[in-house]
């Protein structure tokens, strides 16, 4: 990011000679020789064309450098652009009408120059009144003639309100003015609005904002007429937390099209943003301070007006159980999104040219496995893998005893929360994007409204939405993904064949549901954690929610438009079986909806564990060496022979999540470039770099100082899987 000029040209501070308390129209002696030579750096926005990466990097730099007054041009062509989009304006010669002063002609300070032309004109007109001899009476005294000293007045007060304006325009140019080769330029109103919406934001969240702002305008030109209320946004977006993770979604919401940006739509959005953020505070720490505060906030008519607790039952038994399981499947949903996704981030990646991690789980352990292709990873959801028909014999140790049943041991002493969707594994499907993640299963509990809905989880950090976890029409989302699968061992398919072009973003997926008649279904917001999974229906679903539409207009309903419940039995709240009939549709459909997402967090979770088993050498087979030692050793040789798909702004290692602490950071364990390993104590110890990891001198080391963290001695005292995940990771996850 460019830095202002410390200190300016003095003749750009210094005002022009003045005459009478009026400026002078004429530029002082030596003015042309103390201006700036022509400058001969140049910028040019268009050299990649428009859509570029190096476009919106160069757009950046171009309007911070403007509005930091750093000396730059750009081509004819950029500046014809730049002017197109009314965000730089260039100075021209006066025209003809306005008389020439001592700064340069822009033609938004047109309005300007006229004024003080026209109040010029009528100084010079009391100026030549001003001077009026006294009239003598016939006889007696002459009376005293007022009118001068009344023309003196007038004269000096416009002469005062001339010199105001006259300085209004020359400060235009000393604090906004930048010359540049064949003139000067400036920043519009609508461009310091733009850049000002930026103010102290990182290099990358003004990246984000400027590609926002300039691929809205790329759409459709007419979008334009939305750029302002857009800045506001952006700056009150900048005053939440984590800013740059909303600038994100931002970005992602113009390219999937998703965002209102009428005035009420964004301030709908932003209140929706701000009941998500005292929805984590409250369930990350519900009996602090600042939990009960956030509670607090969520329970104000302008705040979430959740209105406590509208779960769909008067009585306590089963309002209680409704706020408990609501309460846990909104929180493991924000789990999903937060955090899975971020331990997935390199290990989908192709590093040294060879498939990901997750890819080779899937091809390793699953009867079906394919890539799916998608081309532009800025557009949702981008590119992945499917893999249906788990070999459970490859998953799990089999009891001796039973060994026709791979989930015989697993049925008596697992005790994890996910262990009731395991008998159901068998017959799942997994869609895992880049931007969404995807079970499929043909339970009794996926069968919603006539149909098979998936569960999906969205990622949060490349997502316009806040939603979090979602539930889809299989079909919709198989009619997308089908003609984007390819086969791993022959590369990529067609272009035709992307997904790029499916609209298979979480919006995308939404509208879709819509056009088919079906309900698309959210679970992961603060509507559902205040009032139970029926509210994970849309608005005014009908049957169960059909009576919240004539309820729109009343105060009671939370931030998403959700009525509560209260207002449907208020006027026979006494008469306890008319209120047992009309509210038993929401209580099946919340205990209906409950099972299904639950059901599929528990799946998506057991998938989760038997691949962290398969990283950590915790599934059946004899491998050669520990697979992510293996994979240390293969991270070093990629980098060691400069494959591009090595990151160069991070040291790569393997390392580990504490599954007892959700959203924690990792522990390095071993350095990938350095093939070192970590400790807490002592110096690193060194493994032997001209091995594979499959030799006893790095085998005995890995005992030693890596297996005993994967580990724990059990009630029985067998060894098990212990609290630790490995998994591939860099700089930016410490």
């Amino acid at each position: 990011m460019t830095s202002p000029q410390p200190n300016q040209d003095p003749i750009r501070r210094n005002p022009f000679p003045q005459t009478n308390g009026v400026r002078s129209t004429e530029r002082p002696e030596g003015f042309e020789s103390l201006s700036r030579p022509a400058l001969t750096r140049s910028i040019d926005p268009l050299r990649r064309g428009i859509g570029a990466p190096e476009y919106y990097s160069a757009m950046l730099t171009v309007l911070q450098d403007a509005k930091n007054q750093v000396p730059f041009s750009v081509p004819a062509a950029a500046r014809a652009h730049l002017e197109e989009l009314e965000l730089i304006e260039w100075s021209a010669d006066y025209p003809t009408a306005i008389t020439p002063k001592n700064v340069p002609f822009f033609s938004s300070d047109e309005d300007l120059h006229k004024k003080i032309d026209k109040d010029q004109a009528s100084l010079d007109i009391l100026t030549q009144l001003s001077d009026v001899t006294p009239v003598k009476r016939p006889r007696g005294r002459p009376r005293k003639n007022k009118e001068p000293t009344q023309f003196e007045e007038k004269r000096a007060l416009m002469a005062e309100e001339l010199e105001g304006l006259r300085d209004q325009l020359q400060k235009r140019h000393d604090f906004h003015s930048l010359e540049t080769a064949g003139g000067f330029l400036r920043l519009t109103k609508l461009g310091r609005t733009f850049v000002d919406s930026m103010f102290k934001q990182s290099e990358e969240s003004s990246l984000l904002i400027v590609k926002s702002v300039l691929q809205l305008g790329e759409k459709a030109p007419l979008n334009r007429i939305y750029w302002p209320e857009l800045f506001r946004h952006v700056a009150k977006l900048g005053r939440l937390p984590d800013t740059e993770l909303h600038y994100r979604k931002l970005y992602f919401g113009v390219v999937t099209g998703s965002l209102d940006l009428t005035s009420e739509g964004l301030k709908q959005r932003y209140r929706e943003i701000e009941a998500e953020h005292y929805a984590d505070v409250f369930l990350s720490a519900p009996m602090s301070g600042q939990g009960m505060s956030a509670l607090r906030w969520l329970n104000k008519q302008d705040g979430g007006n959740y209105c406590p607790f509208p779960y769909p039952s008067w009585r306590t038994p089963e309002k209680r159980e409704c706020e408990a399981e609501s309460r846990k499947i909104v929180t493991r949903s924000r789990q999903l999104s937060y955090w899975m996704f971020r331990k997935l981030r390199l290990e989908t990646k192709r590093i040294g040219g060879e498939d990901g991690l997750l890819a080779r789980f899937a091809r390793e352990n699953h009867e079906k496995c394919f890539g799916v292709h998608g081309s532009n990873l800025d557009v949702p959801p981008g590119r992945g893998v499917f893999f249906s028909g788990p070999r459970l014999e490859k998953l799990f140790h089999s009891d001796p005893a039973k060994p026709h049943d791979a989930l015989a041991s697993y049925r008596e002493s697992f005790t994890s929360w996910f262990q009731p969707a395991l008998p159901l594994l068998e017959e799942t499907s997994v869609l895992a994007l880049r931007g969404w993640i995807a079970v499929m299963n043909p339970c009794k509990e996926f069968e919603q409204f006539g149909t098979r809905y998936c569960f999906l989880v969205d990622n949060h950090h490349l997502s316009p939405l806040y939603g979090l976890t979602f539930g889809f029409p299989e079909k919709i989302v198989t009619r997308k993904i089908r003609p984007c699968l390819y086969d791993l061992d022959f590369g990529n398919p067609a272009d035709d064949k992307d997904l790029t072009h499916q609209d298979a973003s979480i919006p995308g997926l939404i509208k879709a549901t819509r056009e088919a008649g079906l309900p698309p279904l959210v679970f992961g917001t603060m509507s559902q954690l205040f009032g139970g999974m029926a509210n994970a229906l849309p608005v005014g679903f009908a049957p169960t929610l059909n009576w919240e539409t004539s309820r729109q207009g009343d105060l009671w309903k939370d931030v998403y438009n959700h009525v509560h419940w209260s207002w449907l039995v208020w006027q026979h709240q006494d008469h306890r079986p008319k209120v047992d009939h009309d509210i038993a549709p929401m209580i099946q459909k919340d205990k209906e909806l409950r099972e299904f997402v639950t059901t599929g967090q528990q799946l998506l979770a057991a998938v989760m564990d038997r691949y962290n088993a398969w990283k950590s050498n915790f599934t059946p087979g004899i491998k050669s060496a520990p697979r992510m030692l293996a994979e240390a050793y293969r991270i070093h040789r990629a980098f060691k022979a400069g494959h591009p798909s090595v990151p160069k702004d991070e040291t790569l290692y393997i390392g580990a999540y504490d599954v007892e602490n959700p959203g924690g950071k990792p522990a390095p364990w071993i350095n990938c470039f350095k093939l070192e390993i970590m400790r807490k104590k002592g110096k690193p110890i060194k493994l032997p770099d001209w091995s594979d990891g499959s030799e006893n001198q790095e085998l005995n080391l890995w005992r030693k100082h890596i297996y005993p963290l994967l580990v724990e001695a059990g009630d029985d005292g067998r060894m098990r899987e212990g609290r630790y995940e490995m998994a591939i990771i860099g700089d930016k996850d410490l």
